[in-house]
């Protein structure tokens, strides 16, 4: 009968295997994780998704841990919004743009 040991052994054999045989660096399991999960928030995944895809129960978990490429992932909702107003390129949609703008940066400020 397997235990968590062998299976831990074997996938981490597998991972080193499957990277070599690519001709890529190694890395551990838990890096290719993180850089997963990462890459996901930081391309705009929404958090929910990506948690459940990392099997977090909560996504406060996910936040906790990637906190730092939700700022990431923020700049890309910011450029759409810029990319909605710029095609709208009013008086009012400007102030508005401007007035948002200023808000994210003071809350990234703090």
């Amino acid at each position: 009968m397997w235990c968590s040991k062998n299976i831990k052994t074997s996938l981490i054999n597998w991972a080193g295997k499957v990277l070599y045989e690519a001709n890529l660096p190694h890395f551990t399991i838990h890096s290719l994780r993180y850089t997963n999960i990462a890459l996901q928030i930081a391309s705009g995944v929404p958090l929910i998704t990506a948690a459940g895809r990392a099997g977090h129960s909560r996504t406060s978990t996910t936040t906790d841990i990637y906190s730092h490429f939700i700022g990431t992932s923020d700049n890309v909702a910011a450029n759409v919004i810029d990319s909605m107003f710029e095609k709208k390129n009013d008086q009012k949609s400007q102030a508005l743009l401007k007035l948002l703008n200023d808000m994210e940066s003071m809350i990234y400020q703090s």
